[in-house]
């Protein structure tokens, strides 16, 4: 199972659903990175990714823009992000992190990654920005954002 808070689509970006009917869960993630991951300091997001036994083929994030930041919470083992190396770095081995209860900063819209396969109760949560914001995004959705607590800066004075 997968949910996404916040700003969903690219040609008519809105706030979805998920967001709406479930405030509480929003609010909840929404503080979780502002009070668990001091090094996102003043980080950009306008969604959040939330999956349940998810385990991502590999992807890059096509609507993505900028860096994303991840966490995997639950019982479970493996279950790593793996990234593929950066061209030119002569290395065929991906990079894996271990996400259980940590923060990671990535760029998935430029990194091709994946989860490395688990076993148990894994839930990843994933902040990011959605690329039609910048070019798309109305007052009324960008408003209704920063109302739910998303740190989407001030693109409408």
């Amino acid at each position: 199972r997968q949910a996404c808070l916040g700003l969903v689509g690219g040609a008519e970006p809105a706030v979805s659903r998920d967001t709406a009917a479930a405030p509480q869960l929003t609010a909840a993630l929404v503080s979780l990175l502002a009070d668990d991951c001091p090094e996102a300091g003043a980080f950009g997001y306008t969604s959040i990714q939330v999956n349940d036994g998810v385990a991502c083929a590999p992807h890059v994030d096509v609507g993505n823009a900028g860096a994303s930041y991840i966490i995997a919470l639950g019982d479970f083992e493996r279950g790593e992000l793996c990234e593929e190396q950066e061209e030119g770095s002569g290395s065929p081995v991906p990079r894996v992190t271990d996400i259980r209860g940590r923060w990671h900063r990535f760029d998935g819209a430029r990194t091709r990654h994946w989860t490395a396969p688990f076993e148990g109760e894994r839930y990843s949560v994933v902040y990011f920005t959605n690329a039609a914001h910048a070019t798309r995004c109305g007052r009324g959705a960008h408003d209704a954002l920063r109302a739910a607590g998303f740190h989407v800066g001030a693109r409408y004075g």
